[in-house]
């Protein structure tokens, strides 16, 4: 996530570099990314959160994130830039891993696939941090503010 909107400037640092875009769909993304920045502001913020303002900020933040994300991932050659759904990975964590080596063109699947199924075996009994449901209004203001995001992976608000 850190370095979602620098591709041209990783691009520039790394001239070989391959890329795989994650997305999921922006109701999940919304409640995840304001428990983040609570847990990463809270731990090396310099000023105290003022949580009344958290949701504006993320809802900004990722918004600019994409704008700049939108402008730049045009440049990435073809080949070189996989993009795949959280649900996808989620639900078929070793096939998405082959189809994304496939698409990028990496060699030896074959050679990581025991390492991989392993580290899968490890962490089978993950469970995703749950939230509430979004309020209609959050909805709204997301399927407004966010809408290329939307638009551009085909999640429907």
């Amino acid at each position: 996530p850190y370095h979602t909107a620098r591709p041209k400037l990783l691009m520039e640092t790394f001239p070989e570099a391959k890329f795989v875009h994650i997305h999921r769909h922006p109701y999940e993304v919304f409640p995840s990314l304001c428990h983040t920045m609570r847990k990463v502001m809270g731990a090396f913020g310099v000023q105290r959160l003022d949580e009344s303002k958290l949701e504006d900020f993320a809802i900004e933040t990722y918004r600019r994130l994409y704008t700049a994300y939108f402008a730049q991932v045009g440049e990435i050659p073809a080949g070189r830039l996989h993009d795949i759904s959280y649900e996808q990975l989620s639900a078929r964590p070793l096939e998405t891993l082959e189809e994304t080596y496939a698409a990028l063109g990496l060699p030896d699947f074959e050679t990581v696939r025991p390492t991989m199924q392993g580290y899968l075996a490890e962490v089978s009994s993950y469970e995703r941090n749950k939230y509430p449901e979004l309020s209609p209004e959050t909805k709204e203001r997301l399927k407004s503010e966010w809408r290329p995001m939307f638009e551009a992976w085909g999640y429907q608000p």
